[in-house]
């Protein structure tokens, strides 16, 4: 793309010039500037780019005229050559910030036009970088979303990854980055080192500080923390890729006139190449759109400017009104292509997991979520990544248990796990179901080695005879595995490895325990990166050495679940259904992403007939309880048992245990509690901010309460929430 520029020289004399530098002309031109006329310019635009409707084709017309000239006609000539063509407007303060994209040359705005492709860029620095030119390869995305508690709004950033997915399917290799912290950056552009990615995509939130603008980020634990860009610049390590895209409102807006920079014009100063961000709040719709358009264009070879003309221009074909509203900070390097185009001579493959897909183990019996359809989990998988790759791998646990009532998203949580582990850990095996020893031999048949004497090597020690399994999986670890990091998943683990213990809970068969203790300990002793992920209904007893992390799974709340009802076809907010049939079905559902699902396609193949729907309803409740045998479960609890889960489930929002041991206080609970946990009839979570467990009677179970012998009585229920609201009074308003 041709490139011009308009440099405001001296601005802040009393006479000002406007500098013209053309395409093929070394010594540029200019005009002086009246200081009051560039003030009145300034303030007029920015009252009326102010209003609730503003007129912008009346602002694109000033700003043109103004840069234009009455005279010199400069844009006007460059326009003519009808070539594509970068307008970098290099000016301080309230110039540089204003709505250059807005440019109207009385019969369109040159930015979006269809022949020639008009890009504002604001020159933050003459700084020059040499491009290192079009890679041949797939395009490389960092991703990560910063969605720290509390911050509103929460942003859908796992429908805007899934977007940029679909958009460049087959094109674009996306690392994401799961914990949005400062210390989570540093680590990945570590680990990949210089050059590797070619665009950093933050998604959050900007806002103003008297000391300059900040990117809202996220602690260990998810909360808040707001970082400047020197911080970023830091963790970045001078890595910078091509383009930082800020994804998130006032990222690229400045304040107090133009005397704070925006995050955007920051992150240049600190050392990107070009950063873009959005001036104004915008809405998910179109954020989403832009960048899956946005990416599409990089991935296919088209070069930086030319890729964001177009995204502009899809928002504006589809009469999107934050068309405008996304701008681009520069220095003074050239833009190029980031990638060569698919199909081009020698082109690097694109390497992708199968866990990205709908299946989590290679036989394709176990369905996971996809991209587009999992939602949540984000501090759970905060938490396990954290166990799963510590930063010294002889610490952490050897084994993760992610545990739960069936249908929350156990196994799609597992597959996420693998893809967010992928560079680090680029194996991984899957049994479902039963495990023996035996089952082990098939390791090599499960895990997806690309080096045959790796294979080979495998193979032999696990059939070597006279060792035991963990002498076996020793050697192998510290063998031909010791630079293959793999993961061990054995999903669905309570189907065949776990008998009853008599009490109402379950433990592991000896021989579905001789196998995790023998991962463990092989683990252990070698300190190898690899670790075992098991997902299961219940929750188990393990040895004393081997160390285990559970990560119970609550159904989905809040944000979360407002997020998986918004993709559903009869549960979102744009539903057609009847609203009273809607809300027996979101009740019915229970937050259960599977449960969800099966009841958005229940209403999808009944009729219209309202009674027909709700019956179908209903009987897939039913129906869905049964399958998790919850009936039978409730039955094998002790008395006591029985008796807590019809006091908790008063509450209808998790609570800490001191809530729930108000209830009875004068009963220890701590038996019953984590017998009622361990089977999934009381739901157990991790609030962020304080980290304390939370705990919840499932709305499939409650039904259920009303038949057992420890049934509450009108009496009971009324004494039962008298206390409850006590305790909440004193836990969460008094304290």
């Amino acid at each position: 793309m041709e490139q011009v520029r308009f440099d405001v020289f001296d601005g802040e004399s009393v006479t000002p010039r406007l500098r013209f530098f053309d395409v093929g002309v070394k010594t540029p031109v200019e005009r002086v500037l009246n200081r009051a006329e560039v003030d009145a310019l300034v303030d007029r635009v920015e009252a009326g780019y102010g209003v609730s409707s503003p007129d912008l084709v009346g602002i694109g017309q000033d700003l043109y005229r103004w840069l234009d000239g009455p005279t010199e006609r400069w844009l006007a000539t460059a326009l003519s050559r009808r070539q594509p063509l970068v307008v970098n407007v290099d000016c301080g303060e309230r110039l540089r910030h204003l709505p250059w994209e807005l440019m109207h040359d009385g019969t369109e705005f040159i930015s979006v036009q269809a022949n020639v492709m008009a890009v504002p860029a604001r020159a933050v620095t003459s700084r020059t970088s040499k491009p290192a030119g079009p890679a041949n390869r797939p395009l490389r995305v960092l991703f990560m979303a910063c969605s720290a508690e509390g911050v509103q709004p929460v942003l859908s950033f796992e429908h805007e990854e899934a977007l940029i997915l679909q958009a460049a399917a087959g094109s674009i290799d996306v690392v994401v980055e799961e914990s949005g912290s400062l210390t989570g950056l540093a680590e990945v552009a570590a680990r990949f080192g210089n050059g590797y990615f070619d665009v950093l995509h933050l998604t959050g939130h900007a806002t103003a500080t008297p000391a300059g603008p900040r990117f809202v980020m996220e602690n260990e634990i998810g909360l808040r923390d707001d970082v400047t860009a020197a911080q970023i610049a830091d963790a970045v390590g001078g890595r910078w890729p091509a383009i930082v895209f800020l994804s998130g409102c006032h990222t690229g807006r400045s304040f107090a006139d133009g005397e704070v920079s925006s995050m955007a014009e920051a992150l240049v100063d600190a050392g990107a190449p070009a950063v873009l961000g959005w001036a104004l709040p915008v809405g998910d719709h179109a954020a989403n759109e832009l960048a899956a358009a946005l990416y599409k264009e990089l991935a296919s070879g088209t070069a930086r400017d030319a890729a964001i003309a177009v995204a502009r221009r899809t928002l504006f074909a589809a009469n999107n009104l934050f068309w405008h509203l996304l701008r681009l900070y520069t220095d003074s390097s050239p833009a190029t292509a980031l990638v060569t185009p698919k199909g081009e001579k020698g082109r690097e493959k694109l390497r992708r997991r199968k866990t990205t897909g709908l299946f989590l183990d290679a036989s394709q019996t176990i369905k996971v979520a996809s991209h587009e359809s999992f939602v949540g989990r984000r501090r759970s998988l905060q938490r396990c990544l954290h166990e799963l790759r510590p930063a010294d791998s002889a610490d952490g646990a050897q084994v993760v248990v992610l545990h739960g009532m069936g249908g929350l998203g156990k196994s799609s949580l597992a597959a996420r796990l693998l893809d967010r582990l992928r560079p680090t850990h680029p194996h991984h095996a899957v049994w479902v179901g039963k495990i023996d020893e035996l089952s082990i031999g098939s390791l090599t048949e499960r895990i997806m080695l690309t080096n045959a004497d790796v294979e080979q090597g495998v193979r032999d020690l696990l059939e070597r005879p006279g060792m035991t399994l963990a002498d076996r999986l020793r050697f192998v670890l510290d063998g031909p595995l010791a630079n293959e990091a793999c993961v061990f998943v054995f999903d669905d683990f309570e189907n065949g490895n776990l008998d009853d213990d008599g009490h109402g809970g379950k433990v592991c068969t000896p021989n579905a325990l001789a196998v995790l203790t023998a991962f463990a300990t092989a683990i252990k002793t070698t300190a190898s990166p690899s670790r075992v992920v098991v997902t299961s209904r219940y929750t188990f007893p393990l040895p004393s050495g081997v160390t285990a992390f559970h990560e119970p799974l609550m159904a989905l709340r809040d944000a979360d679940l407002t997020k998986k009802f918004r993709d559903s076809t009869n549960l979102s907010d744009n539903s057609t259904l009847d609203p009273a049939v809607r809300e027996i079905a979101i009740d019915a559902s229970a937050g259960v992403p599977r449960l969800i699902e099966r009841i958005d396609q229940i209403i999808s193949d009944t009729e219209t007939d309202h009674a027909a729907i709700v019956n179908a309803i209903a009987g897939t409740e039913v129906a869905y309880r049964e399958e998790l045998l919850l009936t039978k479960l409730l039955d094998g609890q002790s008395p006591d048992t029985r008796r807590l889960l019809a006091l908790a489930a008063i509450y209808d929002i998790p609570v800490p245990i001191e809530a729930l041991a108000a209830l009875t206080p004068d009963t220890d609970i701590t038996i019953s509690l984590d017998r009622a946990v361990a089977v999934g009839l009381i739901d157990k979570g991790l609030e962020p901010e304080s980290q304390q467990a939370r705990y919840l009677v499932s709305t499939l179970v409650k039904p259920l309460l009303n038949d057992i012998p420890e049934a509450l009585t009108v009496q009971d229920r009324l004494l039962a929430v008298q206390r409850g609201a006590r305790v909440l009074y004193a836990l969460w308003v008094v304290a």
